[in-house]
């Protein structure tokens, strides 16, 4: 099944094996794009009608070659000689601005704001919790304007992991850490505590017997996991995807199954597609 990626007024981007577009009326309007690119899954990001990015990537794990459009997606340039590379997410600021979370398991986190011309690689330390880190995950950044932002990383080191978001107050020029939560358990490279920041929250979920936790965690703090001891897991590994539109509503996907909530967590809706 093709992933939905972006959706405008009059059209609706999928990713395939082939890239795709669903015009007016679709899938009447379902046509491919005039110069196909295929063999492989993508990531996409619009920042308008006209200007978006699609990271292709190949079976072989970090070998994502960026694409990028600036008539709708009619056609596209390949950057892969000057991209980072990566197969991770992707966001777009303006036309010019963009980030990608690259590398082999999005351990890097890289910055263009001359249109995928040149790239700077961000710098973002592990904390004194977890420090020396031997990996890292990086998110996509969410920027509240053009000034205020966040991105949420987890590292992995010794026998544990921990997850940080960082924040910005100039445009992602520096970042300072802004969260933590630490005494995760070790976890593999490239694999990410889910996370999302709404105003002024960074809710994370935990999974306890089938069933969804979040935590709430305000600016400047410091929280520690409680290792279950029959499991000697935490549960903030254990949800896979999760989105909310307030601190209250949003929707966790756990184990295949798509789980809603309006009270921020204290009663939830199995709502999975049958």
């Amino acid at each position: 099944m093709p992933n939905v990626a972006t959706l405008f007024a009059n059209s609706i981007w999928l990713t395939a094996s082939t890239l795709e577009r669903a015009g007016r009326g679709c899938p009447s309007g379902y046509r491919r794009s005039s110069n196909t690119v295929s063999a492989g899954t993508g990531t996409l990001a619009f920042v308008d009608d006209r200007h978006g990015w699609m990271i292709l990537n190949s079976a072989k794990a970090g070998a994502g070659a960026l694409l990028v459009t600036s008539d709708g997606g009619r056609n596209w340039r390949d950057t892969h000689d000057d991209d980072p590379g990566g197969q991770g997410p992707v966001v777009l600021i303006t036309p010019d601005e963009g980030w990608i979370a690259g590398g082999e398991h999005d351990d890097d986190l890289h910055v263009t704001r001359d249109g995928a011309k040149s790239w700077q690689t961000i710098s973002l330390p592990a904390p004194k919790e977890i420090s020396p880190a031997k990996f890292r995950t990086a998110e996509a950044p969410v920027f509240e304007d053009s000034k205020h932002g966040f991105v949420a990383v987890t590292y992995i080191g010794g026998h544990q992991s921990a997850a940080v978001l960082f924040a910005t107050d100039d445009g992602g020029r520096s970042w300072k850490q802004d969260r933590v939560l630490s005494n995760l358990e070790k976890t593999s490279a490239g694999r990410r505590v889910q996370s999302a920041v709404v105003g002024d929250i960074w809710l994370i979920a935990k999974v306890s017997d089938h069933r969804p936790i979040l935590t709430a965690l305000r600016a400047g703090a410091k929280m520690r996991a409680t290792i279950d001891p029959a499991s000697l897991m935490s549960g903030y590994l254990g949800v896979d995807q999760l989105s909310f539109v307030t601190p209250s509503q949003g929707w966790v996907l756990v184990d295949a199954e798509l789980l809603s909530t309006g009270d921020g967590g204290a009663t939830w809706a199995d709502i999975t597609p049958k």
